[in-house]
């Protein structure tokens, strides 16, 4: 079945541009076309069994202690926002600050 109403769109952009660049463990991404799921059994079973196993990963996600390696977007972004950081450390004194204390002025 093809959907076609942009949900999955919408979930790998909010993946790509929101959860990684901010260094989120996404354990899965689903877009749900809100009528079939509220009007088509097959497609409501679909989702609803992707969902379970979403669910599941995210359960293990929070057990796992070790976290995992960042990807090469998150890294990219987590330098910019470095530097960022550094270069308007008088207009951002709290947000440097806070980089500070986590050691991260100096990491990398």
């Amino acid at each position: 079945m093809t959907i076609t109403d942009g949900a999955t769109g919408v979930a790998k952009y909010i993946n790509t541009m929101h959860a990684l660049p901010w260094g989120l463990n996404v354990v899965g991404k689903i877009g749900v076309f809100h009528t079939f799921y509220k009007t088509n059994e097959k497609y409501h079973n679909v989702i609803t069994e992707r969902l379970g196993k979403i669910k599941d990963r995210f359960l293990h996600a929070l057990k796992t202690e070790e976290p995992g390696k960042p990807a090469l977007m998150q890294y990219l972004c987590f330098l910019y926002n470095r530097d960022e950081t550094k270069l308007y450390r008088e207009v951002l004194p709290g947000r440097y600050q806070f980089w500070e204390n986590k050691g991260w002025m100096q990491s990398c």
